[in-house]
């Protein structure tokens, strides 16, 4: 075995046990994906203008490849459940996601 299908495989173990089923968009284009969220985690964002607003990110982890209908998560894509929607948004001075071997996390 090789060290890419050893890490497809502990994404996958992860995801069996964890994961969770989300509707992925851009504009008209959806794809249905099984995701982890993370715990909420607070920060931040100072406007320029005094205003500060904090933030609830959360982040998403899943199989790269079950994005293949998106090429690459972007700015403003939706991920939505039968209860909750989110905005994927980047970190302050970050992009909107990042990849580790198979997986993607998504802001």
């Amino acid at each position: 075995m090789s060290l890419a299908s050893d890490v497809i495989d502990m994404v996958d173990e992860l995801l069996s046990d964890e994961g969770s089923s989300f509707t992925y968009s851009r504009g008209s284009t959806t794809a249905s994906i099984t995701l982890y969220k993370s715990e909420p985690l607070p920060f931040s964002i100072d406007d320029g203008s005094g205003m500060i607003t904090e933030v609830v990110g959360v982040e998403f982890r899943g199989l790269l490849s079950d994005l293949s209908t998106f090429t690459k998560p972007q700015n403003n894509d939706r991920i939505t459940s039968a209860t909750e929607a989110f905005q994927v948004l980047p970190k302050i001075g970050e992009r909107c996601y990042h990849t580790v071997g198979g997986m993607v996390h998504i802001y």
